[in-house]
């Protein structure tokens, strides 16, 4: 990993942020995310009880070391059969105390169904020479460069809510040198994270997976923009409101214009398609619209899509205010076998509860706008 051996990064040197209650399990102890945050009474009374045995066997001893001097045997008569009997309960102690240390960090061990492990395989899977991967458990880098067996850059870095100026030249400098960027995140939420906020507000998300357990550990893949080239078009249409289907839209009663767009041109399966929408608002808006982005044939059969709140979900149509522009980034990671062939990019908005698409003007129907070309050319 490029931060394990930077002092500032490498758990080497910070591992004592790491000695607390919910990260280090002990044979008495088993922490939140081992089994429950739980105290095991047989760990905790092994160890116990080899003390007071321990200190009791001690006086003993020293007892009958004074006893033998006055009586003229030696200690070694006195304390043999003390000796034994001692070494065998610290012996059945030891063991307990391996065996209930076994028992708490068996989950510990990486199996074919470790989060981890999954993890490390899917980027193994789909990644390409220009990616690098963010780890945003530092605490995690040395266990995560046993298990990844890819060609990737790894960086180990803190989760911040706010990225202070140091990582702030640390995700400048991934933009600058990468193409892509694999992120495993913490629990933080993306619109929590420092990281993930800036990335999903400026960047373009290709793809996301969660894991079904407990965890829910995430994966996220990322284009970054500075390596993307994108012509941006103008183009002025106007979506009027659910109230306003049926009526013909304009920039006075219209709620929302698409000024302009910009969009990936050619690409090639196992390739990306990028897709920015440059939105203002014109009034207020009460309800939280979701954008669709539909990849059509040419049979105008829907093979691919994005649905869901502007901005990954972080600026809902409800909080834009009028004269507000809006930067809208859409990523969209096609499979290997994807057809070649030429496409057109369908979006819109419309009404989650009903289904019902906004209205809008300019477009190629009342209800949507469809752009394009899109050529996907053979690999």
């Amino acid at each position: 990993p490029e931060t394990f051996t930077q002092w500032r990064y490498s758990p080497l040197v910070l591992q004592w942020q790491y000695l607390a209650q919910n990260n280090v399990p002990f044979a008495w102890w088993r922490p939140e995310w081992n089994g429950g945050a739980q105290i095991h009474w047989a760990g905790l009374a092994a160890p116990i009880i080899g003390i007071v045995a321990g200190v009791w066997f001690l006086g003993r001893n020293l007892s009958n070391t004074g006893e033998a001097s006055n009586t003229g045997e030696t200690s070694e008569e006195r304390t043999d059969a003390t000796s034994w009997l001692f070494a065998l309960l610290l012996g059945l102690i030891v063991l307990a105390i391996l065996v209930q240390t076994r028992t708490n960090t068996t989950s510990l061990t990486p199996t074919p169904y470790d989060n981890m492990v999954r993890v490390a395989q899917r980027i193994e899977q789909l990644e390409q020479r220009s990616d690098a991967i963010l780890l945003l458990e530092p605490e995690q880098t040395q266990r995560f460069a046993n298990l990844y067996h890819g060609h990737l850059p790894t960086y180990g870095l803190f989760g911040q809510t706010q990225l202070d100026e140091a990582n702030q030249q640390w995700l400048a400098r991934l933009r600058a040198e990468y193409r892509r960027l694999w992120v495993v995140p913490d629990s933080t939420l993306p619109d929590a994270s420092g990281w993930e906020r800036p990335l999903r507000t400026d960047d373009y998300l290709l793809w996301e997976s969660r894991a079904a357990d407990d965890t829910g550990q995430r994966l996220a893949l990322y284009a970054l923009a500075p390596a993307q080239t994108l012509e941006e078009r103008g183009l002025g249409a106007v979506f009027g409101d659910l109230s306003d289907v049926g009526s013909t839209i304009t920039p006075e009663n219209g709620r929302i214009r698409l000024n302009g767009y910009a969009f990936t041109q050619q690409t090639q399966p196992n390739g990306e398609l990028l897709l920015t929408l440059r939105w203002e608002s014109l009034q207020p808006v009460e309800n939280n619209y979701h954008v669709f982005v539909h990849i059509l044939n040419e049979a105008n059969d829907k093979v691919d899509q994005r649905d869901g709140q502007p901005v990954q979900w972080m600026r809902p149509t409800s909080s834009w205010r009028p004269g507000e522009l809006i930067i809208d980034h859409y990523g969209l990671l096609l499979p290997a076998d994807f057809p070649p062939g030429n496409y057109k990019i369908s979006i819109g908005l419309y009404d989650p509860v009903s289904g019902q698409r906004l209205p809008v003007n300019g477009g190629t129907s009342e209800y949507a706008i469809e752009l394009g070309p899109v050529q996907v050319q053979p690999r």
